[in-house]
């Protein structure tokens, strides 16, 4: 069996978005661990220090946001993709500001997913990260299409 591509921690409150996003990641070669809302999230990567967290926005209890801004606090240099499935798209896009590497919209399309999934573990094993914030050339959307 081949070592994996890297760790990735899929935070959502909704089991059929995990596992829809699970099969898809691990069948690219990505170790998959799951939270069903933030605190479990937290605990996650305060106990498996993933490469790359995917987290969604709108979840019960503790938000993505406030869970988007401890992880830009406490784990810097761990690239979050926030997941929406809501209609408001500056929302989605005020996260980057915060500190997210992108956002991914509901219903996914699978090959714009790997290849975010792909650019934000690239950025998260890239020694000349110093920026804890969003990393110099950042997916976007824009750019993802080409």
């Amino acid at each position: 069996m081949n070592a994996p591509l890297g760790r990735v921690l899929i935070v959502d409150d909704e089991r059929e978005i995990l596992g829809m996003l699970t099969d898809h990641l691990e069948d690219e070669g990505y170790a998959v661990s799951q939270a069903l809302d933030g605190e479990q999230a937290l605990e996650s990567v305060r106990s498996e220090r993933p490469d790359l967290v995917l987290l969604d926005i709108t979840m019960p209890g503790l938000n993505g946001l406030e869970v988007l801004r401890r992880l830009r606090r406490d784990h810097p240099r761990i690239p979050v993709v926030m997941i929406t499935g809501i209609e408001d798209e500056a929302l989605a896009r005020s996260t980057l500001t915060m500190g997210a590497f992108d956002y991914l919209q509901k219903p996914f399309d699978p090959y714009r997913l790997s290849r975010l999934v792909l650019a934000a573990m690239g950025a998260a094993f890239d020694p000349r990260r110093e920026d804890p914030g969003v990393p110099r050339g950042t997916a976007r959307p824009d750019r993802l299409a080409e």
